[in-house]
Formats: C-alpha cells, sequence, structure tokens
C-alpha cells in the first residue's frame, strides 16, 4: 500500500499508460477520497513500478470501489493486474466489505474480459453520445 503522500509516483506512472491521457492531478484525487477508506498501491516486477490500483469506498453502502487501475504496457500478461486484484479483494475483506465494484469501458477489452474470466456481474452500462466504445459499464462481485 502507498500513503496519500506517495500519489505523485502515480502521475509518472500514468504517463506511461497510453490508454490514458496524462490528467493526473493530486489535489483533485484527494478531493475524492476525501476521508473515505480507501486502497492504494503501486505494483513492483523486478524493482521497476508496473501498475497501480486505487479503490475507495465511494458509496458507503458496504461495496468497495475500484476507481482506477493500470498497468503498463511491458507488464501486461504477467500476472500485475491479478496480483493487485487479489489484494484489494483481501484488503476489502479484511475491512468488512461485501462487494467489490469496478466501472470500465466499452474499448478496454482486456478488462472485460478480465472481469468476465473472474466471475464479475456487469449490471449497467452509461452509454456516451459520439462513441459506443467510451461507454461505460459497471460490474460488481460479491465477496461473500
Amino acid at each position: 500500500m502507498i500513503t496519500k503522500d506517495e500519489f505523485d509516483i502515480l502521475g509518472d506512472l500514468e504517463k506511461e499508460i497510453p490508454e490514458f491521457e496524462p490528467l493526473f492531478d493530486k489535489q483533485k484525487l484527494l478531493e475524492i477520497l476525501g476521508d473515505a477508506d480507501y486502497y492504494a498501491c503501486v505494483a513492483y516486477e523486478d524493482n521497476k513500478p508496473a501498475g497501480y490500483m486505487i479503490a475507495y469506498d465511494r458509496y458507503q453502502d458496504g461495496s468497495f470501489y475500484c476507481f482506477i487501475s493500470a498497468v503498463l504496457p511491458a507488464f501486461r500478461k504477467s500476472g500485475v493486474y491479478s496480483a493487485m486484484a487479489e489484494d484489494r479483494q483481501a484488503y476489502a475483506q479484511e475491512k468488512g466489505y461485501k462487494r467489490l465494484r469496478i466501472q470500465t469501458r466499452n474499448r478496454f477489452r482486456s478488462m472485460l474480459t478480465y472481469l468476465i474470466k473472474n466471475d464479475w456481474i456487469f449490471f449497467d452500462v452509461t452509454e456516451i453520445e459520439g462513441d459506443p466504445m467510451n461507454n461505460k459499464i459497471a460490474a460488481y462481485k460479491d465477496l461473500i
């Protein structure tokens, strides 16, 4: 886990994610998280940052929401995301959360495939005008 004081590294990592526009704003992230319980990690492989994940108690309904996650291209398909997701799930269970929630976009096919393979339930689609590949797809996974 990383602390809020260490969030600056996320901006550096985001620049390495081709699917993301470098929009990292530490102050905005701190405002989003507020005083909510959160999980934040940077994954390393061979002592190099390989990815990151932030999840928090967004809805205050017993669910734990994965706000953002990414793996650098050089480390994809090496299990980095799965390791972070397992750690996030263990954290959520330890804290007593009953459900994990996530949103992804239609264009992130590898994430959609991961969610399907890992028994997540899709429950909502938010249409984004102009490009259906940007539609947001919400999913959950019960922890009990």
